[in-house]
């Protein structure tokens, strides 16, 4: 499966896309990865701990991921808005520190 989360930041008016990232992961349970992200992405940014940037977020979330999920692959990564995943993103909404919230917007293929 490919799971695209766009980072977007929400404090001006007009949220604006900050980044891309596709995560090409081989799994047999891609719901559950899925909502795996959409719970460790805030609970990691939020870390009053976390200093990171938006890759260490992604990496760090990725680690968790790919422990809490043994046999999830991780086959390769890339930030090409052109290869997103439209049936399979996540948004994950940036502003201020404690106040992070992500979003699925899942359209599974028949």
């Amino acid at each position: 499966m490919i799971l695209t989360i766009n980072l977007i930041d929400i404090t001006p008016n007009i949220p604006q896309r900050l980044a891309v990232c596709n995560l090409n992961i081989n799994t047999d349970e891609p719901e559950a990865v899925t909502e795996s992200f959409q719970k460790i992405i805030p609970l990691i940014h939020n870390d009053k701990n976390f200093r990171g940037s938006a890759a260490d977020l992604l990496s760090e979330s990725t680690g968790f991921i790919l422990k809490w999920h043994p046999s999830a692959r991780l086959i390769s990564v890339n930030d090409n808005p052109s290869l997103a995943d439209e049936n399979n993103v996540l948004n994950v909404y940036m502003h201020q520190k404690g106040t992070t919230y992500v979003e699925s917007s899942q359209q599974m293929a028949n």
